[in-house]
């Protein structure tokens, strides 16, 4: 008898404690086991506040989008208004004139790798660039006359960064207000000429004009744009408003080469960025 129990206490001595009975003799688990399970809650905070900012995120981007859109189509109608009302300049002749009187043709060529004067096909020739591009007027040095001429413009942003400065002016893009717009993307070029979004800056510079309908500014804005930051993310989309800017001149054999240089120039350009250039070249009857 004795030895049956010596026997059974063997056994049970060699038999694995249960969790509940390791907790008993070590109250660690139990801290392990509250900090697993506070560990978690925080996570899946985390996680909703992330699905959170992601929706925030993308309702912006959205609204952006959208605003965008809106500025496209009003300036799409804007070009088709002014057709008729330029049809008898379109039939006039180009005329010939001595080489560098215009800033916009000789520096497109640099800027696009169109040569202007041989962007017609067959007996269709452009000849030399224009002196005159509808209302820019260049003097002989390839100057815009009136292109530094006092407009009334808006108020500069109160920024003291030009990050800071760059999101004020962009907002004002966003709202329609093109005044104050150009008014923040030209002090952000003369108080940050080497800022991190200088080109950026440069391009909605140009975007301010056009929503101004301040056609030959814009394309001089632009066409100096595309020189001074051909590999910037903007390039393509500055070269696509240089062409709008010269349909809206009706100078539209040079809108035509220009949209036409951007895919070769830029052969890695998205989808969309095609389909808006194909849009522009039907507006210009490319």
């Amino acid at each position: 008898m004795r030895l049956k129990i010596a026997l059974l206490a063997v056994m049970l001595a060699a038999v694995p404690m249960t969790g509940t009975m390791a907790q008993t003799y070590d109250p660690r688990v139990t801290q392990l086991e509250e900090q697993v399970r506070q560990l978690n809650g925080r996570i899946e905070e985390l996680n909703f506040q992330l699905l959170q900012m992601q929706e925030t995120l993308r309702k912006s981007q959205e609204d952006n989008e959208f605003r965008l859109q809106q500025l496209e189509e009003k300036r799409s109608q804007s070009v088709k208004s002014t057709d008729g009302k330029h049809a008898s300049a379109d039939e006039r002749p180009m005329d010939a004139t001595d080489e560098g009187n215009s800033s916009v043709a000789d520096a497109g060529k640099d800027a696009t790798g169109v040569d202007w004067a041989k962007a017609g096909s067959g007996s269709d020739k452009l000849g030399d660039p224009p002196r005159s591009l509808g209302t820019l007027e260049v003097d002989k040095d390839g100057n815009v006359n009136g292109a530094g001429a006092s407009q009334d413009v808006a108020a500069v942003p109160q920024s003291d960064s030009p990050e800071s400065l760059y999101s004020d002016s962009y907002q004002y893009v966003l709202a329609g207000d093109y005044k104050a717009a150009e008014a923040g993307f030209r002090a952000y070029a003369e108080r940050y000429p080497d800022g991190p979004q200088i080109a950026d800056a440069t391009y909605w510079l140009g975007e301010s004009l056009i929503g101004q309908e301040r056609y030959p500014e814009a394309a001089e804005v632009l066409l100096n744009a595309t020189k001074t930051y051909p590999k910037s993310g903007k390039a393509p989309d500055m070269m696509l408003k240089l062409g709008v800017s010269l349909a809206a001149m009706k100078k539209m054999e040079i809108a035509c080469a220009t949209y036409e240089a951007i895919g070769k120039k830029y052969p890695g350009v998205s989808s969309a960025m095609r389909e808006r250039i194909a849009q522009e070249q039907a507006l210009a009857g490319c």
